[in-house]
C-alpha cells in the first residue's frame, strides 16, 4: 500500500487531495 502510493508520487500521477493527505500524514508520522 505504501509503495504503491510512492510509486503514484513519484509518477506525479493526479491523485484525490484526501489521498494526497493520508500519505503526507502517515510520512509525517512515520
Amino acid at each position: 500500500m505504501i509503495k504503491g502510493l510512492l510509486i503514484s508520487f513519484k509518477r506525479k500521477e493526479p491523485v484525490p487531495n484526501h489521498e494526497t493527505g493520508s500519505f503526507l500524514l502517515i510520512i509525517h508520522l512515520w
